[in-house]
């Protein structure tokens, strides 16, 4: 997957369960910081 496509996939989740950009993209650096 690319990070593109992951970024779009956090994104519809904060719309769905309303869940901060912030949180998600804290995540988001995890998974990189992973890779």
């Amino acid at each position: 997957m690319k990070v593109s496509e992951l970024i779009v996939e956090l994104q519809n989740c904060d719309q769905e369960a309303e869940i901060s950009w912030e949180v998600r993209s804290r995540d988001l650096d995890l998974l990189i910081g992973e890779d």
